[in-house]
């Protein structure tokens, strides 16, 4: 999975939050879940890692797919994208449609 850095500026301007409410969240360490940022110096650019399917509801990713799509080929889908899927036993995850999925 290929992981996009851009710059917490313009992370705020994608998703309607002012420059300077992005920059109070992380310096308070309060960004939104799955957001991660990190500066390189003190006086360097925040950047945020931006992932391609941050905010996609992969349950109903999942459900819509199901028709066409195995549950073990769409952990396949997933796996090779570099997310780590498990199923609710903590296996594999290709018995079950339903699938925890982290991001890689």
């Amino acid at each position: 999975m290929q992981i996009t850095l851009i710059t917490l500026s313009e992370w705020a301007r994608r998703y309607g939050v002012s420059s300077s409410t992005a920059h109070r969240w992380y310096q308070e360490d309060a960004l939104p879940q799955g957001v991660t940022a990190r500066q390189d110096h003190p006086r360097g650019v925040i950047q945020v890692h931006v992932d391609p399917l941050a905010g996609v509801d992969l349950d109903e990713l999942a459900r819509r797919l199901a028709p066409r799509l195995p549950p073990h080929e769409l952990a396949g889908v997933l796996r090779s994208a570099g997310y780590t899927v498990a199923g609710p036993d903590g296996g594999a995850g290709e018995q079950s449609p339903h699938c925890a999925v982290e991001g890689a």
